[in-house]
This record gives structure tokens, C-alpha cells and sequence, in this order.
């Protein structure tokens, strides 16, 4: 088999990717037929770096092109640096669009999921929790004629209350500057109401919260309380 036919074969024989190494030597020919010439031109410069054997097969054949200068139509030293060059820089160049589709698209998600993030995070950094126990009820005044008071369970934000006292004489309900606290509301100080005589023990008006959500089992209001502390 001669060294031409040896180099045939093996360009058939290439993977997709040194077919397209040796697409892009081919370009500096006028036609196909010269990709073996091509290909001897690679020879020629790997045998003349004594480098490490590379992707393009060294035959131990005669090399028509061991001149170093041009010759002809064949390629000089420059030449085939620089298509190694071009070849290893577009090696992969659909890989590098995917790769930087990928990335533009995971930027754009996290993008997204930042904002919602920021736009909740006043709700989602509140974890539900209970009082640590039921709060015991000994400041209210007892009324006459003596009437029933019901007691349930309900939720203000998300801040669980084991029970709380329903008083339909009440307008508008108040809550203690602790469960406030918690609930880390703000309170309206500019207006304050006079409850003498609403408790059994002193107490006193801070101010006024706005709208102040309680979740009574099915549903959910918006309500204004009195806040309350003990004088």
C-alpha cells in the first residue's frame, strides 16, 4: 500500500473531529483531492518539531514535502502553526454556545428567584410558633348581670394563640403589648384610649394596630386593636 493510499484509509477511518481538523486544512487547497497533501504537510512539521506524536499519524515513508520553505501549492511552518492554532480554538464551538446558553439561562433563573424571594421575605422569615402557654385571663372586669364568655383558638399572623376570650361588648378588641412583640407590628402611638374601669388591674393604652390579621376557623379579617400593658 503506498504512503497515499496508508493516508486515505485513515482520514476514513477518523473520528467526526479530526474529519474536521482536516476540513479546515483542506480549505487551503483548490480541491478535495488534496487533503492527503494536506495531511503530509502535518507530517512533515511534526517530524521537524521531534515533538510528541500527535493526532495526525507519522508514516515511515519517503515525505515528497520535507522542504520547510513553501513549495508549490504546499503549506509553509507559519501556515500550519497557525491552522493548528484556528483548529484548537474552534474545536468546539457549538459546545460553547450550549455551554453559554446554559449558563445565561441558570443566570436568569436565579435572577427571577431572588426577587420572589425578596418580595416574601418579610412573610417566609416568619415561622408559625404557639405561646409557651395558655395566658392566664385575671384582668378583666367582671360585668352584671354576669354573662358568658366563649373562648377559641385562633391564629394573629402566624403567631398561634391556645385561646382567646370573645367579648361581643368589645369595640375594638384588645391585645397585650407582648403578643405585639411578637408579631413585630407597628404601633400607632399617636392614638390612645381611656379603659378605665375595663380591668380589674391598672392598665393603660399604648396606641393603636393596624390591621392586624386573625384567623378565626374558616376565615381571615383585618382588624384595628386597642394595645394594651399593665400600669
Amino acid at each position: 500500500m503506498t504512503p497515499e493510499q496508508q493516508r486515505e484509509q485513515f482520514i476514513r477511518g477518523l473520528n467526526p473531529m479530526n474529519q474536521y481538523n482536516i476540513r479546515i486544512m483542506a480549505k487551503f487547497y483548490d480541491t478535495q483531492d488534496n487533503i492527503t497533501k494536506a495531511l503530509a504537510e502535518a507530517e512533515k512539521y511534526t517530524l521537524s518539531q521531534n515533538s510528541a506524536p500527535s493526532s495526525f499519524p507519522i508514516f515511515p515513508s519517503a515525505n515528497p514535502y520535507v522542504d520547510t520553505n513553501r513549495s508549490g501549492s504546499g503549506m509553509t511552518k507559519n501556515e500550519i502553526e497557525e491552522l493548528i492554532k484556528t483548529t484548537m480554538a474552534s474545536s468546539q464551538p457549538q459546545q460553547n454556545t450550549d455551554l453559554q446558553a446554559i449558563a445565561k439561562s441558570f443566570q436568569e433563573t436565579m435572577s427571577r428567584a431572588t426577587k420572589t424571594l425578596d418580595n416574601n421575605s418579610d412573610e417566609s422569615s416568619l415561622e408559625e410558633e404557639s405561646l409557651d402557654d395558655p395566658m392566664e385571663i385575671d384582668f378583666v372586669k367582671k360585668k352584671e348581670p354576669k354573662m358568658s364568655v366563649a373562648t377559641i383558638k385562633c391564629k394573629i399572623r402566624c403567631l398561634k394563640i391556645p385561646a382567646m376570650t370573645l367579648d361581643s361588648g368589645a369595640e375594638p378588641p384588645i391585645i397585650t403589648k407582648n403578643i405585639i412583640d411578637r408579631t413585630k407590628d407597628k404601633i400607632d402611638k399617636s392614638e390612645k384610649h381611656d379603659l378605665s374601669g375595663v380591668a380589674t388591674v391598672p392598665i393603660e393604652s399604648i396606641g393603636i394596630v393596624r390591621n392586624l390579621p386573625i384567623t378565626l376557623a374558616p376565615g381571615n379579617m383585618d382588624a384595628q386593636w386597642i394595645g394594651i400593658q399593665m400600669s
